[in-house]
C-alpha cells in the first residue's frame, strides 16, 4: 500500500515496443528499501526447457476452457513445464491430456512483470500471451511467454552494477 519512486531505469537497449516481447527487460532503482526478506538469485544457465517451473502473477483468471475472463487483483501462481524457447522467451501451455503438473498455470493480461522460478531461482519475467487463432485469451489455444533471465544475466550484472552507482 505504499509507492515507492523509482529513481532510475535502463531498458535494453534491443527492446522495441511495437514487437512483442522483443528484448522485454528492463531494470528499476530505488534509494528506498522494499523491505523484502530475500531477493531471488537469477538463474544463469541455459538448461530450462523440460524443466518444471513456477509462474506468479496478478493478472485476469479463468479455465483453459473460458480463458483469463475475471480481474480480481489477487496474486496467484502455479506450475507448469517448460515447452521450448521461441527468441528470447521460455513458452509454455496449457497440456490437455499428458505432462500436466499439479497446479497448472499460464500467464493472463495483467500478469506481465512477474516472476517464472525454476528450484527457486528466477528464471523469466512474464512477458506475453501468444496464439496462432485469434485473440490470446489464456486458453488451451494460448500459450505464455516469459523473457528469459539466462539470456540476458550479463546485461543484468553489468547494468546493476551501473544504476547503483
Amino acid at each position: 500500500d505504499k509507492k515507492i519512486p523509482i529513481t532510475k531505469i535502463v531498458y535494453h537497449t534491443n527492446f522495441n515496443v511495437d514487437k512483442v516481447a522483443k528484448s522485454d527487460i528492463a531494470l528499476g532503482y530505488c534509494e528506498e528499501d522494499f523491505g523484502l526478506d530475500f531477493y531471488p538469485e537469477l538463474y544463469s544457465v541455459n538448461d530450462e526447457v523440460g524443466k518444471i517451473c513456477s509462474i506468479s502473477g496478478y493478472g485476469f483468471t479463468g479455465t483453459f476452457i473460458t480463458g483469463a475472463n475475471i480481474y480480481d487483483d489477487k496474486k496467484r501462481a502455479g506450475s507448469n513445464i517448460i515447452d521450448y524457447i521461441d527468441r528470447d522467451l521460455l513458452i509454455c501451455s496449457p497440456s490437455k491430456k499428458y505432462n500436466k503438473t499439479s497446479l497448472e498455470f499460464i500467464i493472463a493480461s495483467g500478469d506481465s512483470g512477474g516472476g517464472l522460478f525454476l528450484d527457486g531461482k528466477l528464471a523469466g519475467i512474464n512477458s506475453c500471451v501468444i496464439t496462432r487463432f485469434g485473440s490470446p485469451k489464456s486458453d488451451y489455444n494460448t500459450e505464455s511467454g516469459h523473457t528469459r533471465i539466462s539470456q540476458y544475466i550479463n546485461w543484468i550484472r553489468d547494468n546493476m552494477r551501473a544504476i547503483t552507482k
